[in-house]
């Protein structure tokens, strides 16, 4: 090859290189920006310099070893090479060139090159174990130690993890080395592989011989990690350390730990002896030992000694795995209770209890979704991406009220108005919040809302938002910058716009060249660099999603999924529930196949119109958030001093409680012989939505509990038995901040039935009536949507609660048209709650209201099919109730009333 064209290679690889590197020194700088603007550019120098640190201790490492072992292998090259310059070697021509005297002139630079770049790739492999190296140095005692080896658990969850980083870096180092190693003996002619002749010359087996011995060490190493390991071994009746672990495997991998030791001094001892006879047969036996010890041993015993009596073998490991299941997941401190569930609910217990009726949640999230996107959206480019359940104190008395935010979203701008400047400048942010009380609707069946519109608007001093703009958000995803020459749309006026100006403390000020130059490269647009729009104050707005936000501080951190938006004197905050987990916890059983630890240890609340994040700590005594709050002082705040504004709205979150519930269900038998038959087993109970059956998520409901004199705000869920639909428990978790997390399990008596959701499901479908109207409606062009079946435990009794949508074919507006209730033997449908409930509990339907002339007021034509739709549903509803009185005068009334509705109705649809 010509100097030339080598030359061109190398630029053009070194220009290859400086544009990577200038690329992600652009991000990191830009990074450091965003950092300092949030305050939290301490957490970004010190994970950043563990990395750097990791990446410069782990490569200088290995490029010692490596670099000194070749060197080595170099300065052994014998006077008089085994390599004669055969052609029949394979490796001929490439021989030749290497043993060129050009070459060979450079080889102890090249050995510095290859050296230099496999420690700079083994280096930044490295920086991915910088979160088990952080907590291996700022680790804290659990104060439990594990039933095996007497160690705290400290040991397994931080001390394990990084043994097995070294380990695994270590290998690496050695594979590489002898690898490399080899290949310079090789070159060097100590080592000849020849089809006529393999040889080692006595130097080149000495040095292989040591590095052989090292690698063995590190697998007797990590034989006896293994061994620890057994603690969350997979393969019995539990998670964890069985009889069969304990008794064959341990002492297996004991005899394994110490046979490669063994191993590794036979490697040691070869330099004195001629072949490779000690070390192979040092191999034999471990290879031996590992297919006898580690394999057929273990499973005769499972097979003859554990299989025969498993039972009585296995008691004193499925305890353990229950104790400390339960502990992992906080399970352990559960208070249990009967709940009688008896029959004697009155209507003066109801109205003892009407803040639990007030409060019984009446709209799904899924069409209360589409509603708000069809009746407050406002723009196009307005959209509502989740609804919330909170709390919110009303007239002086706390009510659950469904809560959303309302966002901007530019990707629905008309193609012709998606413009850098306008996607980018003036299109900045969402606006206001929409919110409904969760048991109220109109007489159309839709939401009574509370706070509506834009500006917003709401007659509920807790709920005035006085700071309406979002530019943090769920959704919220692209660059935007403010403070710029260019009008910014705040909301839309009837046919004209309100402008604003940013005035938070969000976003990175571009004063200077250097910093709109890094900008513009980071997000591919020269936009920034030389649109005439900018100034030297105006601040570029990224990484806006909440979620993406808080995880780019706290990436060690699991986030849950559905962050909630609150009103707090007049400004809006996101909070996000923020958990610790791990999976090394001694005989815990796993959730989601990996993970088996788990605490809602951190809330964090971020400021919607400012960006601001902050994080609390709601739960000191967890061991990993107190770790990482030993490695990150400046990161967390006491959840005490969360403002009480904001605290009054924590809540127990959905994926946490869902974990636990699912647990219990199995984990709640404490005795080893009913778990080892599963004989009280628990599941989830199925409700119907829609058409379709789907587990019961859980729900959050205010509500007084038996015993206590007032309601509070709580998540619940049912339990049936399982391969039975009946009901046998249910579990809750309290959320007001004086006794939240406290867990509660009320247990049915199990020699008397109470009805579980899908039982009652199947008796609203074989009730006459009820199924007769829904096919009714089901025919009549529109589709019934059943909601989610409520279970509300009431005194000591439970009332089963489902609402019924309506929903046009060719309409995307589901109206709430009817509720069910059922209690004890009864099913009733009626048009509202209260409604219903009378019709059970007695004080009958409400009478039509008198006209001034003192005549009952007549129900007005209707004036589209919808309406002739209802009006034919009420006909045949009072057609039912004419036949069960015996009034067949009336009965006939109402029938010839329906079929001149139906004619009018197949009059219209003709049209």
């Amino acid at each position: 090859m010509k100097t030339g064209k080598v030359i061109t290679y190398a630029l053009f690889a070194v220009l290859f290189v400086i544009i990577v590197s200038s690329k992600a020194l652009v991000n990191l700088f830009t990074d450091w920006l965003w950092f300092k603007e949030v305050a939290y550019d301490g957490v970004f120098v010190d994970i950043l310099s563990l990395k750097l640190g990791l990446w410069v201790a782990s490569g200088l490492a290995f490029f010692v070893f490596l670099y000194a072992n070749m060197l080595i292998a170099r300065k052994m090259a014998p006077p008089f090479p085994y390599w004669f310059g055969s052609q029949d070697d394979p490796l001929y021509e490439v021989l030749k060139f290497i043993k060129s005297p050009a070459f060979m002139r450079f080889f102890n630079l090249v050995l510095f090159a290859v050296a230099f770049g496999f420690a700079f790739i083994i280096g930044a492999s490295a920086t991915g174990y910088w979160d088990i190296v952080l907590k291996y140095l700022n680790q804290v005692p659990f104060g439990t130690k594990d039933p095996v080896f007497n160690l705290d658990l400290s040991f397994h969850v931080f001390s394990v993890p990084f043994y097995r980083a070294l380990l695994s870096l270590g290998f690496q180092t050695i594979v590489i080395s002898i690898i490399l190693t080899s290949a310079v003996h090789w070159i060097n002619g100590g080592i000849t592989l020849r089809p006529d002749m393999q040889r080692f010359a006595p130097h080149t087996k000495a040095h292989l011989s040591v590095l052989f011995g090292l690698f063995f060490v590190l697998l007797g190493l990590s034989y006896k990690l293994n061994s620890y390991d057994l603690l969350l071994s997979n393969t019995g009746v539990i998670f964890g350390a069985g009889y069969t672990d304990i008794h064959a495997k341990l002492p297996a991998l004991t005899v394994l730990f110490y046979a490669s030791l063994i191993a590794a001094v036979m490697f040691m001892v070869n330099l004195h002896f001629k072949g490779w006879r000690l070390p192979v047969a040092s191999v034999a036996f471990i290879m031996g030992v590992s297919i006898l010890a580690g394999g057929v041993y273990p499973a005769l015993v499972q097979q003859y000694s554990v299989s025969p009596n498993e039972i009585v073998k296995e008691t004193p490991y499925i305890k353990k795995s229950i104790e400390f299941t339960n502990r992992s997941y906080g399970l352990d401190k559960i208070e249990e209770k009967l709940f009688p569930a008896e029959q004697v609910l009155t209507k003066a217990d109801l109205s003892e209890n009407r803040q639990t009726i007030d409060n019984i949640r009446l709209w799904d999230w899924q069409p209360l979704l589409k509603t708000y996107n069809q009746i407050q959206s406002i723009r196009p480019y307005y959209n509502f991406s989740d609804v919330d359940v909170d709390r919110y104190p009303i007239d002086g008395t706390p009510r659950q009220v469904a809560i959303s935010a309302r966002e901007l979203n530019t990707d629905n701008l008309s193609d012709n108005a998606k413009t850098w400047l306008n996607q980018h400048l003036v299109y900045t942010h969402g606006y206001g919040i929409v919110a409904n009380r969760v048991n109220e609707f109109t007489e159309d069946g839709l939401p009574r809302l509370i706070l509506k519109d834009i500006p917003p608007k709401t007659a509920i001093p807790s709920m005035d938002v006085k700071r309406p703009e979002i530019y943090f958000g769920e959704t919220s995803n692209d660059y935007i910058v403010v403070g710029t020459t260019t009008r910014e749309f705040d909301f839309p006026m009837g046919n004209e716009n309100s402008y604003t100006k940013y005035e938070g403390t969000g976003g990175v000020t571009m004063n200077g060249l250097l910093k709109k130059a890094a900008f513009a490269w980071r997000f591919n647009s020269m936009k920034l660099l030389l649109a005439d729009s900018l100034t030297d104050k105006s601040k570029i707005v990224f990484n806006r999603n909440i979620t993406e936000r808080v995880q780019l501080v706290a990436p060690f951190l699991r986030y849950e999924s559905d962050p909630y938006i609150i009103v707090d004197k007049g400004r809006l905050f996101w909070m996000i529930d923020a958990y610790t987990v791990d999976n090394r916890y001694p005989y815990s059983q796993p959730y989601s196949g990996s993970d088996n630890y788990i605490r809602n240890s951190v809330k964090v609340v971020i400021d919607a119109y400012n960006g601001t994040i902050d994080f609390y700590i709601f739960d000191t005594k967890d061991p990993l958030i107190k770790t990482y709050k030993k490695a990150f002082p400046g990161l967390f705040k006491d959840g005490s001093k969360m403002p009480e504004g904001l605290k009054a709205h924590i809540r127990y979150p959905e994926a946490l409680f869902s974990i636990q519930s699912e647990l219990f269900a199995t984990f709640h038998m404490a005795d080893p012989q009913v778990f080892y038959n599963k004989e009280d087993l628990w599941n989830i109970p199925k409700e119907i939505i829609g058409d379709a059956q789907q587990e019961i998520a859980p729900y959050y409901m205010m509500m007084r509990l038996p015993g206590e004199n007032r309601e509070k705000f709580m998540i619940m869920t049912p339990f049936t038995p399982a391969k039975k639909n009946n009901m046998i428990a249910w579990m809750a978790a309290k959320s007001d901040p004086d006794e939240y997390g406290q867990l509660l399990v009320y247990k049915f008596p199990k020699q008397k039935l109470v009805y579980g959701p899908l039982q009652i499901e199947a008796r609203i479908d074989q009730t006459p009536d009820i199924s007769q109207q829904l096919s009714l409606w089901n025919q009549s062009g529109s589709k019934v949507l059943r909601g989610n079946l409520f279970v509300i435990p009431v005194e000591d009794s439970v009332l089963y609660i489902e609402p019924l949508y309506l929903q046009a074919e060719q309409s995307e507006l589901p109206e709430l048209k009817r509720v069910i209730v059922a209690y004890g033997t009864k099913i009733v449908m009626e048009n509202d709650l209260s409604t219903a409930l009378n019709a059970i509990f007695g004080g009958g339907k409400e009478e039509p209201q008198p006209t001034k002339d003192g005549e009952p007021a007549q129900p007005e034509t209707p004036s589209s099919i919808r309406e002739l739709t209802d009006q034919a549903s009420k006909y045949y509803e009072n057609a039912q109730q004419k036949s069960r009185t015996g009034d067949w005068k009336g009965y006939g009334e109402e029938l010839k009333n329906l079929e001149n509705t139906l004619a009018e109705l197949k009059r219209r649809a003709a049209e």
